[in-house]
């Protein structure tokens, strides 16, 4: 229903693109057989919600080599990653559309809105289509995303990794799985430095309750899971709640983002 009235308002009034809000939208959706997105050389956005500027300048936010365990896009000229050298996470691979720089530090911010649930699922199509291949080869069992306090729920109205993680898990034919909620209200990390960032998440996340009752532990817990949320920035968050998968049973948990912050 609520697509269907989407559809109609976007035939009446002709979307302007959800990045610069300026540029008309071509009448294109994913999976145009012209487009050639594994190499990243499409002519024009597969997508009716970008216009071509803005799509084209997507195409820049990705990194040509990263670090396959964190995500960091790396110099040609590094072998080994700095950043996750002297710690190792509880999460095996990171994947991520780009790095998290203009124009895809608006894209991020527009689906964390009630009304931006529609670009979140255009933006899960999109990752999902460059790194098909690589994400069909890993044999996940189970797609799951990272949970929101239910306090932020209720101010923001939306939880965009979840809208995010059900996109993924229908584009992949995989089960979505409420794995994990989150326990306590945190500060937010972007105001704290990285060993506070670690103590203000320290045991926020749990299991969900379902798989703890008596009634489900015959569950099977799947033993590759697909974490997925909007941006990584330090990897505590993803840390934090792979730490959690883990002592739930999953064997091994790789992270899916949108953007992958550098620091920069």
């Amino acid at each position: 229903m609520r697509q269907a009235y989407q559809d109609l308002l976007d035939l009446f009034l002709p979307p302007s693109c959800w990045i610069c809000g300026q540029g008309s939208c071509t009448d294109r959706r994913f999976g145009s057989s012209d487009d050639d997105v594994d190499g990243m050389t499409p002519h024009l956005p597969p997508t009716t919600m970008l216009c071509k500027r803005c799509w084209d300048e997507l195409l820049v936010c990705r990194a040509p080599r990263s670090c396959t365990a964190c995500g960091m896009p790396l110099p040609s000229d590094v072998q080994q990653c700095p950043h996750c050298r002297d710690h190792r996470f509880h999460f095996e691979h990171v994947f991520a559309l780009g790095v998290y720089q203009e124009p895809l530090r608006t894209a991020v911010y527009q689906i964390k809105h009630p009304a931006g649930w529609r670009f979140a699922e255009e933006m899960a199509r999109l990752v999902v289509r460059i790194q098909a291949r690589t994400l069909i080869e890993q044999g996940f069992q189970s797609v799951t995303w990272v949970p929101s306090h239910w306090s932020r729920r209720l101010n923001r109205k939306c939880t965009p990794a979840l809208t995010l993680a059900a996109t993924i898990a229908n584009e992949l034919n995989l089960p979505l799985h409420h794995l994990l909620r989150r326990c306590k209200r945190t500060k937010k990390q972007g105001l704290l430095g990285p060993a506070a960032r670690r103590r203000n998440l320290d045991g926020s996340f749990a299991p969900k309750k379902s798989y703890l009752s008596r009634r489900s532990r015959a569950m099977t817990i799947p033993s590759k899971v697909l974490l997925v949320d909007d941006v990584l920035t330090t990897g505590t968050t993803c840390d934090e709640a792979s730490k959690t998968l883990k002592k739930l049973g999953v064997g091994q948990v790789s992270v899916l983002v949108i953007a992958r912050a550098t620091g920069a």
